[in-house]
């Protein structure tokens, strides 16, 4: 993999990254049942799959890490919304 191929995906990620983070509050409806929340997530990745993975896994991460429960919960509807904007987590 090149250094551009590599600040490409990297760049996606950021952008998986934000909108997740937008996306997923603190509390209220589950963001996997917002389809225009899965439609956005899904045009930030590019087709990425991989990537949307790869950020579900470090949300879920940082979830089982997290001490303080609201920062757990996020992490782990974060996680869930990208596994739902078609995340292949095989």
């Amino acid at each position: 993999m090149s250094d551009q191929e590599r600040a490409r995906d990297r760049l996606i990620l950021a952008w998986i990254s934000g909108v997740a983070s937008r996306r997923c509050p603190f509390a209220g409806r589950p963001p996997e049942q917002d389809d225009d929340a899965m439609a956005e997530l899904a045009r930030a990745a590019q087709g990425r799959a991989d990537l949307l993975a790869e950020h579900a896994g470090m949300c879920l991460g940082f979830a089982a890490a997290n001490l303080m429960a609201q920062y757990a919960a996020k992490h782990l509807a974060i996680a869930s919304l990208c596994m739902a904007a078609g995340g292949d987590m095989d």
